[in-house]
């Protein structure tokens, strides 16, 4: 049984609290803004009482708000325990956050965890919400103010702005806007995170983004989960989207491992399958199987509209049913985002987009010579092939 901290640094009562009287509380405590919002943040409906506790063989008003006036590896090297005591339901549990040992995120119960989105899209959304319902405080940010605003009625989020300085509270922050833009926004979240904040992006390219970001921010994960619908936008954004679908992280020799570990533990909390490789193993396998469908369902739907009878091409789309919904699905979703695989992963696609056109020319050629034996046998083939992927 960890005893009691027998120097409290502070007990903070929410039972039944409205959030204005929290603030007046929090405020009569004289801490600063941010340790205002990290004990608003983790103060609801599931939590009466947050003790953080300070047991130190030294004066302790040095350390009255530990995780905003210094990183608590500093705090540790004093020889100081920190707890974390949770009373909820009428039951105690202490936690102890360091021991002489340096700090880690990880440590902290989930709940104790803040949660930062970096654009608030169909996929970014969709973790918030998962995230939320399991407990977590989440915050969001977007470039537009509508979508914040959106975002917050429809209860994704628990705060939303368009200020990037409002990630200051996150400890793990998901980068869920588009690939060109994901440098850029880490270089202006860097002035506003404290060392020990994860960042994580869910980029469907990998190579560049990890080597780039992994320069700015070397406490930086790859992520990408591969889920997604033909809808974008935070009205898009839907529970459940990751249950049973591939997430995949990639990180590299260099990326700390308690990172990678919370990472992986937050993808399986959203019900997500977890998969760990190299980040240039994982352009060159979403390529084949992400990438260059975009490319040919695109050209299907091309294909199609360049029938010169406008007649047929207008019954063709009165017929049209499952088979061409299912294979023309990812050609008629974003263009921005078959802009941004091919531009990121262009050696991979072109390599992919070679030996399809490569396939394709063998079957012409069937078809020409009407050689249908040949043509059956690599249709059998297909059909054997598809039973190994993952649908």
């Amino acid at each position: 049984m960890i005893p009691k901290p027998h120097n409290l640094d502070f007990c903070f009562l929410a039972t039944a609290s409205t959030r204005k009287e929290i603030w007046s509380y929090v405020r009569s405590r004289a801490l600063t803004p941010l340790a205002q919002r990290f004990y608003v943040s983790n103060t609801n409906k599931n939590l009466c009482c947050l003790i953080l506790g300070v047991d130190c063989p030294l004066p302790c008003p040095l350390f009255r708000v530990y995780r905003f006036f210094f990183p608590v590896a500093v705090i540790a090297s004093f020889g100081v325990r920190v707890y974390v005591s949770i009373v909820a339901g009428g039951h105690l549990t202490n936690y102890i956050v360091t021991q002489s040992r340096p700090f880690r995120t990880g440590f902290l119960p989930n709940f104790l965890m803040n949660i930062g989105i970096v654009g608030l899209g169909l996929i970014g959304g969709s973790i918030a919400l998962d995230l939320r319902s399991r407990g977590f405080d989440v915050f969001g940010v977007s470039s537009r103010q509508q979508t914040c605003d959106r975002a917050q009625a429809r209860g994704v989020v628990s705060e939303a702005s368009i200020h990037l300085s409002d990630m200051a509270a996150a400890d793990l922050i998901f980068i869920c806007t588009p690939l060109g833009a994901i440098e850029s926004i880490v270089q202006k979240l860097i002035p506003h995170l404290s060392a020990d904040t994860i960042v994580t992006d869910v980029g469907s390219v990998k190579t560049p983004i990890v080597q780039a970001v992994s320069d700015l921010w070397p406490n930086f994960v790859g992520g990408h989960p591969m889920a997604g619908t033909a809808e974008s936008g935070i009205e898009a954004a839907v529970r459940d989207l990751f249950v049973g679908r591939p997430y995949v992280v990639t990180p590299t020799a260099e990326t700390p491992a308690h990172s990678v570990e919370k990472v992986e533990e937050i993808a399986r909390l959203l019900g997500a399958k977890v998969y760990r490789c190299g980040p240039e193993d994982h352009d060159r396998a979403v390529a084949w199987i992400s990438h260059l469908p975009i490319m040919a369902s695109a050209t299907l739907v091309a294909a199609c509209d360049r029938e010169g009878d406008r007649d047929i091409v207008n019954l063709a789309q009165h017929l049209a049913s499952s088979g061409f919904r299912d294979t023309s699905r990812v050609g008629g979703g974003n263009p921005e985002l078959g802009v941004m695989v091919a531009k990121y992963n262009r050696v991979e696609l072109l390599r992919s987009l070679s030996i399809y056109r490569d396939s394709l020319d063998e079957l012409i050629s069937d078809i020409e010579t009407e050689n249908w034996q040949a043509l059956e046998h690599k249709l059998k083939l297909t059909q054997q092939a598809r039973d190994n992927y993952n649908l």
